[in-house]
C-alpha cells in the first residue's frame, strides 16, 4: 500500500468504520504508565534497531514487479519494502548503499482514483499516525509457520508499534523522522505537533481524533535513541555506548589520535595546539518539579553517553560537596551574587556547559544541571569533565575563558584537591584563565589587561563569548523541555546539542575559508597600523617597549599584575602638573634655520622667512576670527588682522618692489576672507618667487606637524579629563573648551595640508599628512573608559603615529599614551598573526578529521558477523564523511587561491623612501625661552610691531589663540563619559561655519578660501589628491 492509498484511507474513520470497531480499541484492565511501556521496550530495542537497519541491505537482482530489469531504486513511501527497477518505481542503489534521489527522474505522477472497495475480514484495525493525519486501517497478519510476532511484522512493513504487546497504535517511519526534525529545527513541542496532526485529520472536530500524545512522546524517545545508536555505529558493533560515545566534537580543534600527525609533539610551534574552551551558565533551560514524575524513571542516556554529564556520579558529587563563600574582589556579578539563590518550583535552575572557544562545539559529557545558582561547585565539575574528555589533557596548553575568571580560579586548586570526583590539580599548571571580550568590559579596569584574550599569547582572535550565541538556540529547546520528565529533558537537550555541533561541523569549511581571507586583510591592516606607530618612535622607545612587553609576558602566568602594562599609569596630579609646560614650537626652529641660511647667502636678515611666517600667522588668525561669535571679539580681531595684512603688504613691497601684489590675489571683504599673497595661494607664480615654494613648503610641513602635536596634546588632555571622572559643576565647560581648541588646531592643520598639496610636495610627505576627520580627534577609549566595547580591533587614529618620539619629549604624559598605543598595536598584530596561522592549521586538521571519521565508519563493516544491511549502512556513513572531506578540501583550495590574487599597492610605497625629504627641524621639540614674544631671529622691526599694540604675540598663534578660549583643565562628570553623552560631539567640521552676519562659509580644500556655502572655487574641478602630479613645475 502506498502513502497515497493511506491518504485516501483517512476517510475510514468518518465514512466506513463501524462504531463497534472503534470502541473495541479501548483498553480494559489497569492502565500502564509510560515508564511501564518503556521498560517493556528496552529488551526489544536491539531487535528493533536491526529491523530498521534492514532497509539498508543490498536489493535483489531483479525487479519485484517486472522480474526483468535490475533493481536500482526503492520507494520511500511504500508501506512494504519492494525493490523496483527505474521504470517501476525513491532511493537509488549506488552499488554499495542507498542514497536519496528525485521523483521527477522517474516520471512519477499522482493517481486520484478511489479504491473499488474495502474489506476488514476480521483483521485488527489500528490507529495509524502519519504525516498527513491520524487514520484507522485494518492490518492483515501473517499466520504462517515461523512467522514473526505481530509487532515485528509491523516494524518490517515500516510501521513503528507503540507497544510490543496488544499493539493498537503505530507510527510511520516518515512521521517519526518528521517529528525528530521538527523538534530539532523548529523546537516544536510534542503537544503542538500532535495537535497539528489532529487538525489535519478533522479540521471541524479535531477533538474527535484519537489522542496518541503520550504514545508519541514515548515512541519519539525510542526513535531518537535508535537513530543516534545507528549514527555512531552501535547498530553494527552491538556494543553498549560509553561516556561521550554518542556525541560529535569539533573537527577543527587539534585532537591527538584523530586529526593530528603522530609526531605533532615535536612541532616547534607548540602554541598552535593550545586547546581553548569557554564555560558559561544558562538560566533559561530550567526544569520544573512535577509530582507525576516522581519515582523510578527510565533513562535511555543516563551515563553521560552524549553531552549531559553522567547522572549518578554527578548527583553523588553534589550531595557530598559544600559550597564555600568567597568575597568577590571585583564587581558583584550575577554569577557570584546569585550562586546560592534557589529557584522556586524548580529542581534544575539552569545548565552549565563548556564549549570549544574557537568554533563553538559543545564539549561532550560537560553539560550539567544547576540546583541553585551558578555555583563554583557546579562549574568545578563542568571544568573537570571538559578537561578530561578525549585527550584534552595531552594538549601542551589549555586556555579557559569564563565570565568571572578574575575570581573563579583563586581557590580552585584547593577545591580540586579536596574532592576526588574532580580532575587532578596538576592540570592547572597548563591552564591560563581569561574573560570573554564582552564581559571583561564590565569588570574593573585592571581585569581588562589581565584577562582579556586580546593580550593572551596564543589566543589568536578568540572572543570567548561564543556560548552566548549558542544559548539562543538552546533556549528554544529549554522552553519546551521545562515540563518534560528529567530523562526525556536530558535526551532532548542532548539531541539539541548534537544538532548544534553537527551544524557547526557542516559549516566549518565555509567558515574557515571566509576567516582565512578576512584574517589576511586584518593582518595587513594591523601590520600597517603597527609600523605607522613604530616608525615614528625613538630608538630608545623601540628598544624599551618590546622589553617591557617581553618581561610582562614572561611573568604573567604567575603574576596577573604583570599585564598592567596595557593600562595607563599616569595620575591626575602628574598630568595636571604638565599642563603649564610650554608647547614646543617646531615652526620656529624651521624659521630660524631659514633665516640663518638667508644671512649666510648674503640676503636681507630674516626678510623672506619673516614674510612667509607672517603670512602663515595671518591665515591662522583668520581661522580664529571665523570661529568667533561675540561682536566685540570679532571687531577687535578684525582690526588686528587688518594690521597684520598691512604689515605683510608693506614687507612684500620692500622685498619685491617691482611686484604688484593686487595682480596676484583677490581682495575680499571682510578681513577674514581676504587672500594672503604667498607661493601656495597665487594662481600663477611670479618669476621672482621661483625659489620661495621650497622655503614655504618647509614652514608648512612644520606647521602641519606642530598642529598635529597640539591636537594630540588636547586629545590626551580630554582623555584624562574623562578618565578622572570627578563631578564638578564646570566640567562640561572644560570639555567643550578643549574641543574648541582642537577645532582651532584642526583648522591650522587643514591650511597647512592644503598649502603642502598646492606646493606639490613629494608623495612621501603627502601620504603621511592625511585628511583629518572628526573621529580622528576623539578622546581615546583605551585611556578614559575600559568599559567601551568594540574597540578591540580598532587601531589608534593615525595622528598618534606621526611623531611618537617628539610628543614624548614635549609632554611626559603623552609618553604614557604612546606607550599604551604601541603595546596594544603590537598585541593586535601578534593576535592576528596567530589567527592567520591557526586558520591554516585548522584547515588541515578539518580534512584529517573527516578522513579519520570515514575510516572509522568503514571499520564498522569489518568482520564476518556483519549482515548485508550493516555493511551497506557503514558504506553509506563512510560516503557521507568522505563527501564532507571533499567539500572541505575544495572550499579550502579556493580560499588559498584567493590569497594569491594580486592586491592593491600600498599608498606608502617603500620606493619613495629615497625621494627628497625636507629638513628635519620640523620635529624639533626644544621649547622656546619666551612664549610671549615673536621670533627673535626675524628682525627687531617685525618683533616690535607685533608686540606694540596687541598685548601679546600673534606670530605663535598656538599660544595666543588658545589663551583666548577657556582652557582651564578640570575633570568631567560621569555623564560626560558614558555612552553617547561623551562631549566629543562638540568636535565640529572647521570647513563649515556660520558668520555672525548670518552668512555660512565653507573652507575650500583646494583654494583655501572661505567661500559662501553655495559657491565653489575655480580649482574645485581638480582631480582627487591621489591623482595629483607631484613633479616639479615645468
Amino acid at each position: 500500500m502506498t502513502m497515497g492509498q493511506l491518504l485516501q484511507s483517512k476517510f475510514l474513520l468518518v465514512e466506513g468504520v463501524p462504531r463497534f470497531i472503534v470502541k473495541s480499541l479501548k483498553t480494559t484492565g489497569p492502565s500502564k504508565s509510560p515508564d511501564d511501556y518503556m521498560r517493556e521496550w528496552l529488551p526489544l530495542a536491539s531487535q528493533y534497531l536491526q529491523i530498521i537497519q534492514e532497509a539498508q541491505a543490498r536489493p535483489p537482482e531483479a525487479c519485484h514487479n517486472c522480474q526483468d530489469l535490475p533493481v536500482t531504486y526503492c520507494c520511500l513511501a511504500c508501506t512494504s519494502k519492494k525493490y523496483l527497477c527505474w521504470t517501476c518505481c525513491v532511493e537509488r542503489w549506488t552499488g554499495t548503499h542507498w542514497e536519496p534521489t528525485w521523483l521527477w527522474r522517474l516520471g512519477v505522477s499522482v493517481q486520484l482514483a478511489s479504491p473499488e472497495g474495502r474489506r476488514l475480514n476480521g483483521s485488527p484495525v489500528l490507529v495509524v499516525v502519519h504525516t498527513n493525519g491520524v487514520h484507522h486501517l485494518p492490518f492483515v497478519k501473517c499466520n504462517c509457520m515461523g512467522s514473526d510476532e505481530f509487532h515485528i511484522q509491523l516494524l518490517r512493513a515500516g510501521f513503528y508499534p507503540a507497544t510490543s504487546s496488544e499493539t493498537r497504535t503505530v507510527f510511520t517511519f516518515e512521521l517519526l523522522d518528521l517529528y525528530h526534525i521538527e523538534t530539532l529545527a523548529c523546537h516544536t513541542a510534542a503537544n503542538s505537533f500532535y495537535g497539528k496532526l489532529r487538525r489535519l485529520t478533522n479540521e471541524t472536530f479535531p477533538s474527535s481524533v484519537p489522542d496518541r500524545y503520550r504514545e508519541l512522546l514515548r515512541v519519539g524517545r525510542q526513535w531518537r535513541h535508535m537513530k543516534e545508536l545507528a549514527s555512531f555505529g552501535f547498530a553494527n558493533t552491538g556494543k553498549t555506548p560509553g561516556e561521550g560515545d554518542l556525541a560529535l566534537f569539533c573537527p577543527a580543534c587539534p585532537q591527538p589520535g584523530i586529526n593530528l600527525p603522530p609526531d605533532w609533539s615535536s612541532d616547534p610551534e607548540q602554541w598552535v595546539y593550545t586547546r581553548v574552551n569557554v564555560m558559561d551558565g544558562n538560566f533559561v533551560c530550567i526544569h520544573q518539579m512535577l509530582k507525576s514524575q516522581e519515582g523510578d524513571m527510565v533513562w535511555l542516556k543516563g551515563k553521560g553517553e552524549g553531552y549531559m554529564t553522567s547522572k549518578e556520579p554527578y548527583d553523588n558529587y553534589i550531595d557530598s560537596t559544600i559550597e564555600e563563600k568567597e568575597v568577590s574582589k571585583c564587581y558583584n556579578y550575577r554569577a557570584i551574587a546569585d550562586r546560592g539563590k534557589a529557584y522556586k518550583g524548580c529542581d534544575a535552575s539552569g545548565i552549565g556547559a563548556a564549549a570549544c572557544g574557537w568554533h563553538g562545539a559543545f564539549v561532550p559529557t560537560s553539560v550539567l544541571d544547576f540546583q541553585k545558582g551558578e555555583r563554583q561547585m557546579n562549574m568545578d565539575y563542568c571544568w573537570s569533565k571538559s578537561v578530561s574528555y578525549g585527550r584534552m589533557k595531552d594538549a601542551p596548553h589549555l586556555l579557559y575563558l569564563y565570565d568571572i575568571n578574575c575570581q573563579y580560579p583563586v581557590k580552585l586548586k584547593a577545591r580540586l584537591d579536596r574532592y576526588t570526583s574532580l580532575a587532578s590539580s596538576s592540570l592547572l599548571d597548563k591552564v591560563t584563565w581569561g574573560i570573554g571580550t564582552w564581559h571583561v568590559h564590565g569588570h574593573k579596569e585592571e581585569c581588562l589587561a589581565r584577562f582579556s584574550p586580546s593580550f593572551i599569547p596564543g589566543a589568536g582572535r578568540v572572543g570567548g563569548e561564543i556560548l552566548e550565541s549558542l544559548w539562543s538556540t538552546t533556549n528554544d529547546a529549554g522552553r519546551t523541555t521545562s515540563i518534560m520528565t528529567r530523562p526525556h529533558r536530558s535526551e532532548v537537550l542532548d539531541a539539541t546539542l548534537l544538532d548544534s555541533n553537527t551544524q557547526k561541523m557542516q559549516n566549518t569549511a565555509t567558515t574557515l575559508s571566509a576567516n582565512l581571507l578576512s584574517s589576511a586583510k586584518e593582518l595587513d591592516e594591523a601590520q600597517a597600523d603597527y609600523d605607522h606607530i613604530n616608525k615614528s618612535a625613538s630608538p630608545e622607545q623601540q628598544g624599551e617597549w618590546p622589553k617591557i612587553l617581553e618581561d610582562a609576558l614572561a611573568r604573567w602566568k604567575v603574576d596577573f599584575k604583570a599585564m598592567d602594562i596595557f593600562n595607563v599609569h599616569y595620575s591626575k596630579h602628574m598630568f595636571l602638573s604638565q599642563l603649564n609646560q610650554r608647547i614646543p614650537k617646531s615652526r620656529r626652529a624651521v624659521q630660524t634655520k631659514l633665516i640663518n641660511d638667508e644671512i649666510n647667502s648674503g640676503g636681507q636678515a630674516g626678510g623672506v622667512p619673516k614674510w612667509l611666517s607672517l603670512g602663515i600667522d595671518i591665515q591662522q588668525l583668520q581661522t580664529q576670527l571665523i570661529h568667533l561669535t561675540e561682536a566685540l571679539d570679532i571687531a577687535t580681531k578684525r582690526e588686528r588682522v587688518l594690521v597684520r595684512i598691512q604689515e605683510h603688504t608693506n614687507l612684500v613691497a620692500t622685498l619685491f618692489p617691482l611686484l604688484n601684489i593686487d595682480d596676484l590675489v583677490r581682495r575680499w571683504n571682510p578681513p577674514e576672507l581676504l587672500d594672503i599673497a604667498m607661493p601656495s595661494t597665487v594662481q600663477k607664480l611670479p618669476s621672482v618667487w621661483k625659489t620661495l615654494p621650497q622655503r614655504e613648503l618647509e614652514l608648512r610641513i612644520a606647521q602641519a606637524y606642530e598642529s598635529l602635536h597640539k591636537i594630540c596634546v588636547e586629545v590626551g588632555h580630554k582623555s584624562f579629563l574623562f578618565r578622572s571622572n570627578i563631578r564638578l559643576a564646570r566640567e562640561k565647560r572644560n570639555v567643550r573648551s578643549a574641543n574648541r581648541v582642537i577645532n582651532l588646531f584642526r583648522g591650522h592643520y587643514d591650511i597647512a595640508r592644503w598649502s603642502i598639496i598646492q606646493l606639490k610636495a613629494p608623495a612621501l610627505i603627502t601620504s603621511k599628512l592625511k585628511i583629518l576627520l572628526p573621529h580622528h580627534v576623539r578622546a581615546l577609549p583605551a585611556i578614559y573608559d575600559h568599559k567601551v566595547r568594540g574597540e578591540r580591533n580598532k587601531p589608534a587614529p593615525w595622528i598618534w603615529g606621526i611623531d611618537v618620539a617628539g610628543d614624548a619629549m614635549a609632554e611626559p604624559y603623552l609618553e604614557e599614551l604612546h606607550r599604551v598605543n604601541w603595546l596594544r598595536a603590537r598585541t593586535r598584530l601578534d593576535r592576528w598573526q596567530e589567527e592567520h596561522t591557526l586558520i591554516q592549521r585548522e584547515m588541515g586538521w578539518t580534512e584529517a578529521y573527516f578522513e579519520y571519521q570515514a575510516k572509522s565508519t568503514e571499520a564498522w563493516a569489518e568482520g564476518g558477523q556483519q549482515t548485508p544491511s550493516q555493511v551497506a549502512w557503514a558504506a553509506r556513513r563512510a560516503a557521507m564523511w568522505r563527501l564532507m572531506g571533499v567539500n572541505a578540501s575544495e572550499t579550502f583550495q579556493a580560499a588559498r587561491e584567493g590569497l594569491k590574487l594580486p592586491e592593491n599597492t600600498s599608498a606608502e610605497d617603500p620606493a619613495l623612501e629615497d625621494e627628497w625629504i625636507p629638513t628635519g627641524e620640523h620635529i624639533d621639540t626644544q621649547a622656546s625661552s619666551n612664549e610671549n614674544t615673536s621670533n627673535e631671529a626675524s628682525g627687531s622691526q617685525l618683533s616690535d610691531e607685533k608686540t606694540s599694540n596687541d598685548g601679546g604675540s600673534d606670530t605663535d598663534t598656538s599660544d595666543s589663540q588658545a589663551s583666548e578660549v577657556d582652557t582651564s583643565h578640570n575633570q568631567v562628570s560621569e555623564s560626560e563619559v558614558s555612552g553617547s553623552e561623551v562631549s566629543d560631539d562638540d568636535i565640529s567640521d572647521p570647513r563649515l561655519v556660520t558668520h555672525p552676519s548670518g552668512n555660512t562659509y565653507h573652507l575650500d580644500i583646494y583654494s583655501e578660501e572661505w567661500l559662501p556655502a553655495h559657491a565653489t572655487s575655480e580649482l574645485e574641478e581638480l582631480p582627487p589628491e591621489s591623482d595629483f602630479d607631484w613633479g616639479q613645475d615645468d
